[in-house]
């Protein structure tokens, strides 16, 4: 190709389309899909939390006695 058959031209922008942010751009299906990556869940909290405890209180206030000194 030449120099003299080279031709540039402007595209001219869409105002519609430069409005709008990147997310209102994608797809319906990738909104989905994206969705799960903007939550802001907050900390899990389990429903049925059944820890034991061991010995009674005297014996745990022994124990932690001990390994803190």
């Amino acid at each position: 190709m030449s120099e003299s058959n080279k031709k540039f031209s402007i595209q001219p922008i869409d105002e519609q389309e430069q409005d709008k942010g990147t997310f209102q751009k994608l797809s319906e299906e990738t909104k989905k899909v994206l969705e799960a990556h903007s939550a802001n869940p907050g900390p899990v909290i389990s429903d049925n939390f059944n820890a034991q405890e061991e010995g009674t209180k005297e014996e745990r206030h022994e124990k932690a006695k001990d390994l803190n000194n």
